[in-house]
């Protein structure tokens, strides 16, 4: 009976040591798409700002280069959209909660 307690005993404290170590990295990970995100924000501000200014040079390349930063600019609100929208197997009742 003692062997079984201690077994469990060492079995739940490692099994707890792992999951700690789990939530670490998941927190790390966080932090990171957070910090992310955040420069994608930046970046998509800045790119904002430079499609609202008037072309002054009519030129195929510059047209060109500036349908490209449109397409980037676009492409960065798909990754920050991608990023940030919760799973599909999340809690739908979680997303209710902060809804009210």
């Amino acid at each position: 009976m003692i062997t079984i307690v201690i077994s469990l005993s060492l079995i739940s404290a490692i099994l707890a040591f792992a999951v700690f170590r789990l939530a670490r990295s998941i927190f790390a990970i966080e932090d990171k798409v957070e910090i992310a995100l955040d420069q994608i924000d930046d970046s998509y501000q800045a790119i904002e700002e430079i499609l609202s200014r008037p072309l002054f040079f009519d030129s195929a390349e510059i047209r060109e280069v500036h349908r490209q930063i449109s397409l980037v600019n676009l492409s960065l609100i798909n990754v920050a959209g991608t990023i940030s929208e919760p799973e599909e197997g999340a809690d739908p009742d979680a997303e209710d909660k902060n809804e009210e």
